[in-house]
């Protein structure tokens, strides 16, 4: 459904969905200067990744609860 909005562009950005309460199942910093965070998160471990943000890996432990807001996309 989201794709039937396109095309999003600088006068229509794309949607941001707000999750809450979902629980970390695992988390490391990626990329070459391990600058980036990657993340499965809940029950369906929907995989997440936080860019230009490695730094939180040490930060947020597995089995803590956060809440997110981003887009959403398939990879």
């Amino acid at each position: 459904d989201i794709q039937k909005l396109r095309p999003f562009g600088t006068d229509f950005n794309s949607p941001l969905f707000e999750i809450q309460n979902m629980t970390i199942n695992s988390l490391k910093a990626i990329g070459k200067e391990q600058n980036h965070l990657k993340m499965t998160l809940g029950d369906s471990t929907l995989p997440a990744l936080f860019w230009q943000n490695g730094a939180y890996s040490t930060q947020l432990d597995n089995g803590q609860t956060v809440n997110l807001i981003g887009n959403l996309q398939i990879n």
